[in-house]
């Protein structure tokens, strides 16, 4: 069955157990959804775009690059993203992002 960020109390129906399996592909960047994102952990969009871009492997340099922004605002963003999610490292923050289906824009199952 798909997960969907809507459909999480079909998976926990007592007696019935179910398994959810999550592949990626380590070459295409993480489908994160940015909407989740920022409702999940009250992120603003430029936020939630330095939190994906974090968790597809992008340094401060090269967001500040991809954001026309100084490496001090992506700092100071990031600061205010930690705070947010309570995470105190980039690589806590990664975990945190890639480790739960709920932000994760599509599911692909065999038959889609």
């Amino acid at each position: 069955m798909p997960t969907t960020p809507g459909n999480f109390a079909e998976l926990s129906v007592v007696g019935h157990p179910k398994v959810a399996v999550y592949l990626t592909d380590p070459e295409e960047p993480a489908p994160i959804a940015i909407d989740t994102l920022m409702k999940v952990y009250n992120l603003t969009e430029r936020e939630a775009k330095v939190a994906i871009a974090i968790a597809n492997g992008r340094d401060v340099n090269e967001i500040a690059e991809m954001h026309h922004v100084s490496v001090q605002t992506v700092r100071s963003q990031l600061k205010s993203i930690f705070n947010k999610t309570g995470v105190n490292r980039q690589a806590d923050l990664i975990r945190l992002l890639l480790g739960g289906p709920m932000i994760y824009e599509t599911c692909h199952t065999p038959d889609s």
